[in-house]
Protein backbone atom coordinates (compact mmCIF):
# COMPACT_ATOMS: atom_id res chain seq x y z
CA UNK A 1 0.00 0.00 0.00
CA UNK A 2 1.34 3.39 -0.91
CA UNK A 3 2.40 6.06 1.93
CA UNK A 4 0.03 9.38 1.84
CA UNK A 5 3.04 11.01 1.10
CA UNK A 6 3.39 8.69 -1.74
CA UNK A 7 -0.04 8.98 -3.22
CA UNK A 8 0.40 12.82 -2.64
CA UNK A 9 3.11 12.80 -5.12
CA UNK A 10 1.44 10.25 -7.76
CA UNK A 11 -1.10 12.71 -7.64
CA UNK A 12 0.59 15.94 -8.14
CA UNK A 13 2.31 14.12 -11.02
CA UNK A 14 -1.27 13.67 -12.73
CA UNK A 15 -2.11 17.02 -12.40
CA UNK A 16 0.98 18.11 -13.79
CA UNK A 17 0.22 16.05 -16.78
CA UNK A 18 -3.32 17.57 -17.08
CA UNK A 19 -1.37 20.94 -17.51
CA UNK A 20 -2.42 22.33 -14.03
CA UNK A 21 -0.38 25.65 -12.94
CA UNK A 22 1.02 25.00 -9.56
CA UNK A 23 -0.91 27.22 -7.61
CA UNK A 24 -4.08 25.06 -8.89
CA UNK A 25 -2.01 22.01 -8.31
CA UNK A 26 -1.57 23.15 -4.41
CA UNK A 27 -4.98 24.17 -3.75
CA UNK A 28 -6.16 20.71 -4.90
CA UNK A 29 -3.94 18.73 -3.01
CA UNK A 30 -4.21 21.10 -0.10
CA UNK A 31 -8.08 20.05 -0.02
CA UNK A 32 -7.51 16.68 -0.51
CA UNK A 33 -5.20 15.86 1.74
CA UNK A 34 -5.69 18.55 4.78
CA UNK A 35 -3.24 17.78 7.76
CA UNK A 36 -1.57 14.79 6.12
CA UNK A 37 -0.69 17.60 3.05
CA UNK A 38 3.17 17.87 1.79
CA UNK A 39 4.79 20.86 2.73
CA UNK A 40 4.15 23.92 0.30
CA UNK A 41 8.26 23.41 -0.22
CA UNK A 42 8.17 19.23 -0.98
CA UNK A 43 5.56 20.40 -3.31
CA UNK A 44 7.09 22.97 -5.34
CA UNK A 45 10.39 20.39 -5.61
CA UNK A 46 8.09 17.83 -6.93
CA UNK A 47 5.96 20.02 -8.87
CA UNK A 48 9.27 20.96 -10.77
CA UNK A 49 11.01 17.66 -11.44
CA UNK A 50 7.43 16.35 -13.12
CA UNK A 51 7.33 19.86 -14.75
CA UNK A 52 10.95 18.96 -16.24
CA UNK A 53 9.91 15.17 -16.93
CA UNK A 54 10.88 13.43 -14.35
CA UNK A 55 8.55 10.17 -14.40
CA UNK A 56 9.64 8.10 -10.91
CA UNK A 57 7.90 9.26 -7.61
CA UNK A 58 10.19 7.31 -5.96
CA UNK A 59 12.83 9.11 -3.85
CA UNK A 60 16.47 9.17 -5.44
CA UNK A 61 19.16 7.49 -3.76
CA UNK A 62 21.07 9.84 -1.03
CA UNK A 63 25.24 9.49 -1.28
CA UNK A 64 26.63 8.46 2.10
CA UNK A 65 27.08 5.82 4.84
CA UNK A 66 24.17 3.63 4.12
CA UNK A 67 21.80 3.51 7.26
CA UNK A 68 21.89 -0.17 8.39
CA UNK A 69 25.74 -1.90 7.73
CA UNK A 70 24.42 -5.53 9.58
CA UNK A 71 24.52 -7.53 6.49
CA UNK A 72 25.11 -11.51 6.57
CA UNK A 73 28.45 -10.80 4.44
CA UNK A 74 29.70 -8.56 7.63
CA UNK A 75 28.73 -10.87 10.04
CA UNK A 76 30.62 -13.83 8.30
CA UNK A 77 33.27 -11.76 8.04
CA UNK A 78 33.57 -10.69 11.54
CA UNK A 79 32.00 -13.05 13.38
CA UNK A 80 29.38 -13.19 15.85
CA UNK A 81 31.59 -11.70 18.87
CA UNK A 82 28.49 -9.89 20.86
CA UNK A 83 27.21 -11.32 23.96
CA UNK A 84 23.69 -10.10 25.14
CA UNK A 85 22.68 -9.28 28.70
CA UNK A 86 19.30 -10.85 28.60
CA UNK A 87 17.34 -12.53 25.88
CA UNK A 88 15.32 -9.57 23.78
CA UNK A 89 17.77 -6.95 24.60
CA UNK A 90 19.99 -5.90 21.99
CA UNK A 91 22.68 -4.49 24.61
CA UNK A 92 26.21 -6.11 24.60
CA UNK A 93 27.19 -7.55 27.86
CA UNK A 94 30.55 -5.02 28.31
CA UNK A 95 30.71 -1.68 27.02
CA UNK A 96 29.01 1.71 27.78
CA UNK A 97 25.50 0.12 27.60
CA UNK A 98 25.91 -2.38 29.89
CA UNK A 99 27.90 0.03 32.51
CA UNK A 100 24.64 2.33 31.93
CA UNK A 101 22.16 -0.61 32.56
CA UNK A 102 24.00 -1.91 35.88
CA UNK A 103 23.73 1.90 37.17
CA UNK A 104 20.16 1.38 36.43
CA UNK A 105 19.51 -1.29 37.77
CA UNK A 106 21.42 -1.13 40.99
CA UNK A 107 19.89 0.61 44.73
CA UNK A 108 22.97 3.33 44.67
Amino acid sequence: MLSVQMKQRVNLKFLVKLGKTFTEAYAMLKEVYGKEFLSRTQVFEWFKQFKEGRETTEDDPRPGRPSKSETDENIEKNGASTFFIAPGLDTPASGPASTVKSSLFTNE
